[in-house]
């Protein structure tokens, strides 16, 4: 019976919450820009990326999909920029940049259909 209890707290406790944003922060959300990176190499992680990418303009975010599993990279990431032009433009200067034998993937999204940052 213990053992009960003790999976349904855990499971209850893995429900994702959704937040609503308040009418100033979704404003300040959409003036900023999104860009999709694909073929990610091996080794070039958030912490490189962010770095890496703030030679465009202020990164605000950084989301590498990872795997629930083990953790390790899917490939692919999204990078939250402070102004929609400077993600246009890092989009289209990165897209089929040869990066570790690599050829990254770049485009610029809508914020509409990025999952929660």
């Amino acid at each position: 019976m213990a053992d009960m209890k003790q999976s349904e707290s855990f499971y209850s406790s893995r429900k994702k919450r959704k937040t609503k944003l308040s009418p100033a922060a979704s404003s300040i959300r959409s003036e900023r820009g999104v860009i999709y990176i694909g073929h990610i190499p091996h080794g070039f992680y958030e912490k490189e990326m962010k770095g890496y990418f703030s030679q465009f303009g202020t990164v605000t975010h950084v989301r590498l999909a990872r795997s629930r599993k083990t953790g390790g990279s899917k490939g692919y990431a999204f990078v939250e920029f402070e102004d929609k032009e400077v993600a246009k433009i890092a989009a289209e200067t990165m897209n089929n940049y040869l990066m570790f034998d690599k050829l990254l993937k770049c485009m610029s999204v809508l914020l509409k259909i990025l999952p929660p940052l």
